[in-house]
């Protein structure tokens, strides 16, 4: 939660992803408590798919499964669903 992150008592999810190695940051991404949080990751799955703007990801994250499953293997033939 965010009273963990700000009282010490979690861990950064880049850690946990990276499964606690120092990993080198290929992109930096930050957000504002005040966002919608389908903006954050609609914004990331642009960039991924290396799109200008990222309304029309964020239209598809909420379509629907079967639309979240196409995102997924745009990224994913990307070569960069790694990253994200």
């Amino acid at each position: 939660s965010r009273d963990n992150c700000i009282d010490g008592g979690g861990s950064a999810l880049a850690t946990i992803w990276s499964k606690n190695l120092p990993t080198q940051a290929s992109v930096m991404v930050t957000h504002t408590w005040s966002s919608l949080f389908l903006h954050l990751v609609a914004g990331i799955c642009a960039d991924a798919l290396e799109e200008e703007y990222y309304e029309s990801v964020a239209e598809k994250l909420l379509a629907g499964h079967k639309t979240r499953q196409e995102l997924r293997q745009a990224i994913e033939s990307k070569g960069v669903s790694g990253r994200i």
